[in-house]
């Protein structure tokens, strides 16, 4: 008798069997719809792939939802590796400007500080997009294929964020975006 390898149902029928599921499992880990949506495609992307190894000793679901659980880890790192970046950041550029004043520090501290959670309200391509050609000052062709984006699609996602920033700072958000009230 032949064994024939076991595979899932149909992936087509994925999303509508398992997406708000995983969708909910995700915003549960991350609390960013839009970044919840990214990860649960990666997840089904990422089972697709790999669909000749699932053996069937364990639910489909369960084997998407370890799937998913790996990808949210995977981002928590890549989130740490940001962090630690953005602190050599802030800490390379309060060296440059050594010769201010410790007021002028602070308040470029406290500018940095705001202009981090106002990136935060963005969607994570326009703040990645911001992040990597205003502050890390990356080459933006090189920025376009780390994100997979063309270049008009960075210049537009570049202006969109910029405008962002801008009501950020005009309305009654310029108190996050500085640190303290006006």
């Amino acid at each position: 008798m032949q064994t024939t390898p076991h595979h899932p149902t149909d992936p087509q029928h994925w999303n509508g069997k398992y997406g708000s599921y995983l969708q909910k499992i995700a915003l549960s880990k991350i609390n960013d719809t839009e970044q919840a949506r990214d990860l649960v495609q990666d997840t089904f992307l990422a089972a697709l792939e790999s669909l000749d190894y699932f053996k069937g000793n364990s639910t489909e679901k369960t084997w998407l939802t370890g799937i998913l659980l790996h990808k949210v880890m995977d981002l928590y790192r890549k989130q740490s590796v940001q962090q630690a970046k953005e602190t050599e950041i802030i800490a390379v550029h309060a060296r440059q400007q050594s010769n201010c004043s410790n007021e002028d520090l602070l308040i470029y501290k406290e500018f940095m500080v705001g202009l981090k959670r106002n990136l935060a309200k963005m969607p994570r391509l326009w703040a990645d997009v911001f992040q990597l050609k205003y502050l890390e000052n990356t080459p933006t062709d090189l920025i376009c294929r780390r994100l997979g984006i063309t270049t008009a699609n960075f210049w537009t996602i570049s202006h969109r964020s910029r405008l962002r920033l801008r009501t950020y700072l005009i309305s009654g958000n310029s108190q996050s975006i500085a640190g303290r009230p006006d």
